[in-house]
C-alpha cells in the first residue's frame, strides 16, 4: 500500500528495512507481470510481492513492511463460523484445538444436530446455533461485534459475501469466506473487504498435483501471480543438484530455492531456510517458484 515503507527499495535490500523480514521471491508489477525477482526489482505501489517464512510468526512483521498492519490477534481469539459444512467443521476443530471459543451458525437443522453429535461437539467451547445468519436478533445475541474472527463457510457464495462484509460493518477486525466462484474470489479481493478462498483453486490445485507425475512432489498456482508455480521435489541419489550449494543450483535449474526440508541423524525433518544450507544432499525435499514457462525444463533438469 502507499504506507509501505518498502515503497522504492529493491526486492534485495528489504533486510536492510526490516531486520529478520522474510526474502521476498517473486513480484508482480502493473506493467510487468509477474516474475521472479534477482534483488534488483525496485518496489512500486500496488506491486504483490511473495515472501516466504517458515512460520507465522512472521506474518505480522510481513503485514507491517507491506503497509496493512492487523489488530494485534489473541492466542486464543473468539471464532465465529457460519456455516456446519465440511470446511467450517474443520475450521472449528483447528480452533478448539488451540484453546479458542467457537460458535458455529448453520441454518439447516440436520447439519447443526450432527455436528452437535459429532466427537468436536462435546467441547464445552462450541456452542452450535441453528438459526439465520443475517438475523440481526441473533447476530447480537451471540456477540458478533466482539469476535476476533469471522469465517462464513457456507454452501452459498452470494451470502458468504453478506455475511462476511455484514461482520466487517459489525467490527469484526479478521473476516474470512469460501467461495466457489473464481471471479468472485477475485472482485472480493479487489474491494479489499475480506480474505477470500476459492473452492474451485483447492480443487484445480488437487487434480493439478495428480496429473504433475514427472517429479513427485507437490504442484500449486499462486492465483494473484499467474505466472508463477510452487513446486516440491525430493533429491535422488542420481540427481545432479546433489552437492551443489543453493545458489548452483538455482543456477542450473532457473528457478528460486526457498526451502529446503532435511532430515538430521536422529530422522527428525527439519525445514531450513537457503542460507541455513551448505549443500543439497540425497533425500533433501526442495520447495522452489518458477515461471510457468519453464516448468517442463525444469522437471527435465530435477530428473537428471
Amino acid at each position: 500500500t502507499s504506507q509501505s515503507a518498502l515503497i522504492g527499495v529493491s526486492t534485495g535490500d528489504v533486510t536492510n528495512v526490516f531486520v529478520d523480514i522474510p526474502l521476498i521471491y517473486a513480484i508482480s508489477s502493473e506493467n510487468d507481470g509477474g516474475r521472479l525477482t534477482d534483488g534488483s526489482e525496485i518496489i512500486k505501489e500496488g506491486d504483490i510481492l511473495v515472501f516466504v517464512s517458515r512460520s507465522t510468526s512472521k506474518f505480522n512483521l510481513i503485514t507491517k513492511a507491506v503497509g496493512r498492519v492487523d489488530p494485534e490477534l489473541p492466542e486464543k481469539p473468539l471464532v465465529a463460523i457460519f456455516g456446519a459444512t465440511k470446511f467450517g467443521n474443520k475450521l472449528a476443530k483447528h480452533y478448539l484445538e488451540i484453546g479458542s471459543e467457537v460458535v458455529v451458525i448453520e441454518p439447516n437443522l440436520d447439519l447443526a444436530n450432527e455436528l452437535v453429535g459429532s466427537k468436536i461437539g462435546m467441547n464445552k467451547r462450541l456452542d452450535v446455533i441453528h438459526g439465520d445468519p443475517q438475523d440481526e436478533d441473533l447476530l447480537r445475541e451471540l456477540g458478533i461485534d466482539n469476535q476476533d474472527i469471522s469465517i462464513a463457510a457456507l454452501n452459498d457464495d452470494n451470502l458468504n459475501i453478506a455475511i462476511s462484509m455484514g461482520a466487517k460493518d459489525k467490527g469484526v477486525a479478521r473476516t474470512g469466506l469460501l467461495l466457489k466462484d473464481r471471479a468472485l474470489v477475485e472482485a472480493v479481493q479487489r474491494i479489499g473487504l475480506t480474505r477470500p478462498i476459492s473452492r474451485r483453486l483447492v480443487t484445480v490445485t488437487s487434480i493439478l498435483k495428480s496429473i504433475h507425475m514427472n517429479i513427485p512432489g507437490t504442484y500449486q498456482s499462486i492465483p494473484t501471480l499467474p505466472e508463477i508455480i510452487s513446486m516440491s521435489a525430493t533429491l535422488n541419489s542420481g540427481n545432479n543438484l546433489v552437492g551443489k550449494t543453493v545458489e548452483e543450483a538455482e543456477h542450473k535449474i532457473g528457478s528460486r530455492i526457498a526451502l529446503i526440508e532435511k532430515e538430521d541423524e536422529d530422522g527428525v525433518l527439519n525445514v531450513l531456510n537457503p542460507s541455513q544450507v551448505d549443500v543439497l544432499e540425497v533425500s533433501d525435499k526442495i520447495y522452489l517458484f518458477l515461471e510457468k514457462t519453464d516448468l517442463k525444463r525444469v522437471e527435465k533438469s530435477l530428473e537428471n
